[in-house]
């Protein structure tokens, strides 16, 4: 009987495998970051951070422009500056995700014809009426208040929140 082991050991590093379960991790960690972003902008749009010039009507209904102006004509005055984005909710609802954890992209759209004179700020006619002058409406930009921290706002710093799911 011999007196020491003779083997061989192979030990074989699977860089693919290991690519693969670094990736798995990475597209995870994405996914959570896409998720708290959209949470995140989802509160920007339903909390009180933006200013607005004066009183707003609430709780206007109605499936046509006109059933809303009619709807609207009615309401009362509630709610005065910092306010909310959300009137009916039907810009809120409109989001999109596009998340595509495999090559880390997430594409956030607001659907509503209006999203953009929300964000981007704009005169318009009110209730689409040509015959009424334009108003202006303030910018409410939730998208880069939420990523820069701006209008009240609490920021969120998504690389660190990545790199934390990455480390967990």
């Amino acid at each position: 009987m011999a007196d020491y082991f003779e083997g061989q050991v192979k030990i074989d590093v699977d860089l693919a495998g290991v690519n693969n379960t670094f990736k798995q991790k990475a597209e995870k960690a994405f996914e959570k970051v896409a998720d708290e972003l959209e949470g995140r902008f989802t509160d920007a749009i339903s909390s009180a951070y933006w200013d607005w010039p004066g009183q707003s009507k609430r709780g206007v209904s109605g499936s046509t422009v006109g059933e809303k102006a009619k709807s609207w004509a009615k309401a009362k005055f509630n709610t005065g500056s910092p306010r909310s984005i959300v009137d009916g909710g039907d810009l809120k609802g409109s989001l999109r995700v596009d998340l595509n954890p495999g090559s880390l992209q997430c594409e956030y759209t607001w659907t509503e014809d209006y999203a953009t004179a929300v964000h981007e700020g704009a005169y318009i006619h009110p209730w689409g009426n040509k015959s009424r002058g334009k108003i202006h409406l303030p910018a409410r930009p939730w998208t880069s208040a939420v990523i820069n921290g701006t209008h009240g706002v609490p920021q969120y710093n998504y690389v660190n929140a990545y790199s934390k799911f990455l480390d967990a």
